[in-house]
């Protein structure tokens, strides 16, 4: 069964549609709902609504001013669940995401080049989005590519997940003791998994889909961990204690290191 919108960020989705096409006559020619929704692993409450809108030709300065009060509209008036939007042109998505030059991201606020906006958003508008404007999303000849996928993978746990890694290992630290956390814990055991399960599969996954990517291709040691970050995700409490919490940090970091080095001992060739 595909992937639909849920009910309430259906109406986030619909209040934003009335604003932007407002701030915006017929500018926005396509609108493809991805991230959490597309994936299958939307929870309301915590899961934001992620769209790609796409227009015939760059937003100018003008229109992103107008687009911004339009967020702004909306952000006042549906406070959850938050929206983020990608603005693209028709051509920007034919062309692979480094060679598309600037693209709008907002989330709060404009963010240009956003690191969103990267082969795995390609990848999912290509093959997983929901059209609610515009063409099928197979229909749209994205650029995506499966060696785009990989490179940006690596680099993304090389650089990104390796200094979060670096931080968190340090324990009096902010971030040595957001390990405790449970939160924090969901966020690194669901999160460079993700990447580790491009790069083997060629795919993209959810956070949920990570966890349970772990417990089923990865070894058994590293079992418990990704049960304990999917028990928080989805019952939003983990385990109790000190010690528990102490050794659990342990869990994640090592967890964390296997994953950078062995994605680079993936063979991506079969």
């Amino acid at each position: 069964m595909g992937a639909i919108v849920p009910p309430d960020a259906g109406r986030a989705l619909a209040s934003w549609i009335d604003r932007i096409d407002g701030a915006l006559p017929g500018r926005i020619e396509g609108v493809y709902v991805t991230g959490s929704i597309a994936l299958g692993d939307y929870r309301p409450g915590p899961s934001d609504v992620d769209v790609v809108a796409i227009t015939a030709s760059p937003l100018t300065t003008a229109e992103l001013g107008r687009a911004a009060a339009a967020h702004r509209a909306h952000e006042r008036a549906v406070a959850r669940p938050e929206l983020s939007a990608a603005y693209l042109s028709w051509d920007q998505i034919r062309q692979p995401p480094a060679a598309a030059g600037d693209a709008p991201f907002w989330r709060r606020r404009w963010r240009e080049r956003h690191n969103e906006v990267n082969p795995a958003l390609w990848h999912t508008l290509a093959l997983r989005a929901l059209a609610v404007r515009g063409p099928a999303p197979t229909q749209l000849g994205v650029a995506f590519d499966r060696r785009d996928l990989t490179a940006w993978c690596l680099d993304n746990l090389d650089s990104y997940w390796r200094a979060a890694l670096a931080r968190g290992r340090r324990l009096a630290s902010r971030a040595g003791l957001a390990g405790l956390s449970d939160p924090w814990v969901a966020w690194m055991v669901l999160g460079a998994p993700r990447l580790h399960y491009s790069i083997a599969t060629g795919d993209v996954t959810s956070k949920d889909g990570a966890g349970r990517y772990v417990l089923e291709r990865l070894a058994p040691a590293w079992h418990p961990i990704a049960a304990e970050a999917l028990r928080i995700r989805r019952d939003g409490r983990g385990v109790r204690g000190l010690s528990g919490r102490l050794a659990r940090r342990l869990a994640m970091l090592d967890l964390v290191a296997f994953v950078i080095e062995d994605a680079h001992r993936i063979d991506t060739t079969r």
